[in-house]
């Protein structure tokens, strides 16, 4: 089986081992110059741990921590390498070194980066693949450019636009809602007849059934909301969905059947083909996600570490980006990638080579 994946010849992608024949050969050609990165929640030798819950995604205080950690270290010396660890040595170790590949200004934007890592992980296929990955690692590049605080901000309502069939025909949803990886909420003992099902606008076929939230929630940062069926013999899970305040525009986000956790919700029968999530918010104070007041600073200055680290971070040339992540400028493949990505791309269209 293969454990690890050389996504370049400085950033290794590597599944957590079950023996210990992998690290050996890793210690083999990169002797003592690695640093591991480790992400699985399971003890790995001379590794440097970063641990948070396995339905969580790794906070982007952590995302850019674990960024600045890595670009010291490649810069402190050409034959240092960086091993990234995650229990798949996929999804999270992907986002890591995608991440980083923003970070360090080799890419541009999260499109380039993605059809990269999928080219060198994979071949054909696969790649970042949960949309919570690529929704986060459109949150790095959206931070790398502008400057945001995450809202403090209430959750009023959760509005399924579409019924899932679930068993017997029968649907009664209810909603566990996380906070920065605690349960600040759960509506299962909710009487479900307090639900309102009707439909929307009176004038579309699509119904809709809105769970408000009678006192509304107060979040501020990382928040992942789980959605169950309720049954009289066993709960089922219907899917999740995880986002960042600081991205929330205009009180309200929006997430269709594709851009629900995990991936195989698309594909599942008992969500409509049309179906889709709407969250709506109300205002904690004034502020928007470009400023801080008196009232909200305390919630909300959670981010003071990742905003040193990207003042402190230096905007590399595309030749000192390369050095970083291929320790000399004639190993960068990308525009090789690129090129190849040219036999997925209809004809008329372009694409830059860099």
């Amino acid at each position: 089986m293969k454990y690890f994946s050389y996504i370049t010849p400085r950033l290794i992608s590597l599944k957590y081992p079950d023996t210990q024949d992998t690290m050996d050969l890793l210690t083999k050609r990169h002797e003592n110059d690695m640093l591991i990165i480790n992400l699985s929640g399971q003890t790995l030798k001379n590794s440097v741990e970063y641990k948070q819950l396995d339905d969580f995604m790794p906070s982007l205080n952590m995302i850019f921590s674990i960024c600045k950690q890595m670009d010291d270290y490649l810069s402190s010396k050409i034959s240092n390498i960086v091993v990234v660890c995650c229990n798949s040595g996929k999804n999270k170790s992907g986002l890591i070194i995608c991440s980083y590949l923003l970070f360090c200004n080799r890419f541009e934007n999260t499109q380039e980066v993605l059809q990269y890592y999928e080219k060198k992980k994979y071949g054909k296929g696969g790649g970042l693949s949960q949309p919570v990955y690529i929704r986060y690692l459109e949150y790095v590049e959206q931070l790398l450019k502008k400057k945001r605080y995450p809202l403090a901000i209430f959750i009023s309502s959760v509005n399924l636009n579409g019924i899932p069939s679930c068993r017997s025909n029968a649907c009664r949803p209810y909603l566990e809602i996380y906070n920065s990886e605690k349960l600040i909420y759960c509506n299962r003992e909710q009487n479900h007849k307090n639900q309102r099902k009707y439909k929307q606008m009176k004038i579309t076929e699509s119904t809709i059934i809105r769970m408000q939230i009678r006192q509304p929630i107060l979040v501020c940062g990382d928040v992942l909301i789980k959605i169950f069926n309720r049954s009289d013999i066993e709960d089922t899970f219907l899917f999740q969905i995880t986002f960042n305040t600081a991205f929330i525009e205009d009180q309200t986000l929006l997430l269709n059947k594709s851009e629900l956790d995990p991936k195989s919700s698309y594909f599942d029968p008992q969500l409509p083909n049309e179906f889709s999530v709407d969250l709506e918010f109300d205002e904690y104070c004034i502020c928007d996600n470009q400023t801080l007041c008196k009232s909200c600073k305390g919630l909300r200055n959670q981010w003071q570490q990742l905003h040193n680290i990207l003042e402190q971070r230096q905007t590399n040339s595309q030749d000192e980006a390369k050095l970083l992540i291929f320790g000399d400028l004639d190993f960068d493949d990308i525009n090789e990638m690129k090129y190849k990505q040219l036999n997925y791309i209809k004809k008329g269209e372009s694409i830059d080579i860099v």
